[in-house]
């Protein structure tokens, strides 16, 4: 997920938009939405005249209570997990609310598992011996993966229907890899695939307690249950420079796999709130969908976007996994 266009675009742009901040002085335009009510955003106490009291750092929102069935529904408990249309994003450690630069998200992480994401494409590194998520240029923003894993814990730990998916664009080692999620508690809850038993069900694999499919685009096995994406399933492109350019050609991996990603997002060359309002809608996703039904013969068993909270990518998913009724 790392073009090389849009990170020397990146490396271009941000400090001419710093001196043009500095030399002009002015409010970047807020955007059409900017008088709109923001569902997470805390109430606003301060005064511009008053004294600025020492206040202490907001608790992070609670899970939300257990949802019944799995993953939300009683009618997913029976189908196999290749089966099963999941909602994902792109660069998903990458967000607005922790004041990331260029971010593909408005929201981090934990709000995206509040929310409803059950899958996460997310970027790893090493900087000088400590493993962060970040996309590609750490500068931009970066988050101790070690902290994240153990957010996935705590969220497993409290919703014990929820299965969970990550996708890492790993430039670490395996072994870090494991090191972490090991330390951060994560492993019990790994599940490892076998090809000649085929996917379990939802149900199966809440039962059996393995609810973190965890993956690699590089590294693979072993561990077992650490699996090379690629050997698994197949994906779309990924580097759309306008709306006019989705298509479902074949990208990475094996279509003889199981598991089918698309990438659903428009870089031009940055990621793009107001591009989201069009490219998550219902009829874009719901057209894009189709197309690739028809390509490969199958429903996607992820659909990755940008700002997941701008449009309709949770009502598509839910039309697509039958629960719910299409528009």
């Amino acid at each position: 997920m790392r073009p090389a266009l849009f990170i020397l675009a990146i490396l271009v742009a941000l400090p001419l938009a710093v001196g043009c901040d500095d030399d002009l002085g002015t409010e970047p335009d807020a955007g059409p939405d900017a008088d709109q009510p923001d569902a997470h955003a805390e109430p606003d106490a301060h005064q511009p005249d008053a004294e600025e009291p020492d206040v202490e750092e907001p608790e992070p929102r609670q899970w939300p209570d257990a949802r019944e069935g799995c993953n939300g529904h009683p009618d997913l408990c029976d189908r196999p997990f290749h089966q099963v249309v999941f909602p994902a994003t792109h660069n998903s450690m990458g967000n607005d609310e922790d004041g990331w630069w260029v971010p593909n998200q408005n929201y981090n992480m934990r709000t995206q598992l509040i929310d409803g994401i059950r899958v996460f494409l997310i970027d790893t590194y090493d900087e000088d011996g400590e493993i962060l998520l970040c996309h590609a240029h750490c500068e931009l923003g970066s988050r101790p993966l070690l902290e994240a894993m153990e957010e996935f814990r705590s969220f497993l730990e409290e919703n014990p229907d929820e299965i969970l998916t990550i996708i890492f664009e790993d430039h670490i080692t395996g072994d870090q890899t494991v090191e972490v999620l090991e330390n951060a508690g994560l492993v019990p809850y790994v599940y490892t695939h076998d090809d000649d038993a085929g996917w379990p069900t939802l149900a199966e694999m809440i039962d059996a307690g393995t609810r973190l499919v965890v993956t690699n685009e590089s590294a693979g096995p072993p561990p077992a249950w650490m699996h090379h994406v690629w050997d698994l399933g197949w994906d779309t492109p990924y580097t759309f420079g306008d709306l006019d350019e989705f298509n479902c050609d074949h990208n990475r991996g094996t279509t003889d796999g199981d598991l089918f990603l698309i990438n659903h997002w428009v870089l031009d060359p940055f990621p793009s709130t107001q591009t989201a309002q069009v490219s998550n809608s219902y009829e874009t996703l719901m057209a894009r969908v189709d197309e690739c039904e028809q390509e490969f013969g199958r429903l996607p068993t992820f659909l990755a976007v940008d700002f997941h909270d701008i449009g309709d990518l949770f009502e598509v998913v839910d039309v697509l996994n039958g629960v719910a009724s299409p528009r």
